[in-house]
């Protein structure tokens, strides 16, 4: 099955198509799909994007390239999508290679419940949630897929699971794998029973609903608690389909902690550039760059917001300071910030200019545009000097993408 444009509709997005069966290549493993797992992402990745049809699948290895060692044929595997994100979980047949493959005991189709759903419940609480022994741990849409397996491994790590879901039949479903408090939203206030029975707030919220129950949640969150955001699913049959559903927080200014507060002496605008742009430049140039005195420091779009900041922080720590840019009202900007050479690349030539005036090098290259400036600028590096790459603009509007970022003929050799 192959997917053929993004669409909503399943039957418009998708086409059956038919190959022929050959040997796999030499590292290639051939398996026969016997059952293919269908995942809430999967509406996602046909309405929004995607590289082929289907994330997971259980199947037998029907054949292994001659170059193969880890897998024999007649073995049981799981295959999760695929290097590069290459989906093709709804295949009769699979080429994959053996990194895309898990090994498992059996052909029975509950292991399906283990690559999407199980990763994302694992990752998610340990890495996002950092859960421990004795949270309070709040599991929404809970008889779900990935819900009953966060269920479970919240459990496994010794909290206090509060699952949420809709019917009775998946109450007593979840009372089965040892949840310890089940909310039935359709026959209890959910607003009122966290406030009630755990008034300190809940440690840990899995949160995959949205909307109006993620509004109440939020506020329910414990000192020091931690949301993991896993989808919307309110917004997913929402004929707008707007964004705002999930995140729609009320006065979440007044939520803010003390540790993400900063004192500033007024509300002048420009205070703006500090957090994201100052920091980016002075960590860039200082932890990376390394930049000391006497220092020539070459800063790119110097004119931009974290240009000036870099032009600047490179001036305070006595180094010279030369500053690209590409008119004459940028470069009188960066003259009056004290910049010693202000280049504009529109009318002068960068190779000449820097072979010319810098013949020994530059010492530290604070580079954000990319492509062909990347390259030239990488050849005018000082001997022990420092090139931080901090971004790649040319990428920014490139419809092929082709890793023109980082083409420097010759790496190797010169490194």
């Amino acid at each position: 099955m192959e997917l053929i444009l993004w669409s909503e509709e399943w039957r418009e997005a998708v086409k059956v198509l038919c190959e022929p069966l050959v040997p796999p290549q030499d590292n290639e493993i051939l398996v026969k799909t016997v059952y293919a797992g269908v995942n809430a992402t999967d509406v996602i990745t046909y309405q929004f994007g995607g590289n082929g049809v289907g994330y997971e699948a259980l199947g037998v290895i029907e054949a292994v390239g001659k170059n193969v060692t880890d897998f024999t044929a007649g073995q049981t595997v799981i295959f999760l999508f695929g290097v590069d994100y290459n989906f093709r979980g709804f295949s009769e047949y699979i080429y994959a290679k053996s990194e895309e493959l898990t090994a498992v005991p059996c052909l029975k189709p509950e292991l399906l419940s283990l690559p999407v759903c199980g990763i994302t419940a694992a990752i998610g609480l340990d890495n996002a949630g950092f859960i421990k022994k004795t949270d309070k741990v709040l599991v929404t849409a809970a008889a779900g897929g990935t819900g009953m397996v966060a269920v479970q491994w919240a459990k496994q790590k010794g909290c206090y699971v509060i699952g949420m879901t809709s019917t009775e039949e998946k109450v007593t479903f979840l009372k089965e794998l040892g949840t310890d408090r089940v909310i039935n939203y359709k026959t209890e206030n959910l607003d009122e029973v966290l406030t009630k029975e755990f008034p300190e707030g809940v440690d840990v919220i899995w949160e995959t609903i949205g909307g109006q129950v993620f509004e109440t949640l939020f506020k329910h969150l414990a000192l020091k608690g931690r949301l993991v955001l896993i989808g919307g699913t309110a917004s997913y049959k929402s004929e707008t389909n707007d964004v705002n559903n999930t995140l729609n927080i009320p006065n979440a200014s007044n939520y803010a902690k003390s540790e993400e507060l900063t004192p500033v002496p007024s509300l002048k605008p420009e205070f703006i550039a500090l957090p994201v742009n100052a920091m980016t430049a002075s960590i860039g140039l200082d932890v990376a760059g390394f930049i000391k005195k006497t220092d020539k420091v070459l800063v790119t779009a110097a004119a931009g917001g974290t240009g000036l900041m870099a032009v600047q922080w490179a001036k305070q720590k006595g180094s010279y300071v030369i500053g690209m840019t590409s008119t004459e009202e940028k470069t009188k900007l960066l003259k009056e910030l004290g910049t010693d050479r202000v280049i504009n690349y529109k009318t002068e030539n960068l190779d000449e200019v820097l072979t010319k005036e810098f013949p020994e090098g530059v010492d530290v290259i604070w580079e954000t545009i990319g492509g062909q400036v990347l390259v030239n600028l990488y050849n005018h590096l000082a001997p022990m000097g420092r090139l931080v790459i901090v971004g790649g603009t040319p990428n920014y509007k490139d419809e092929d993408n082709n890793d023109n970022i980082l083409k420097i003929p010759d790496l190797a050799l010169r490194v």
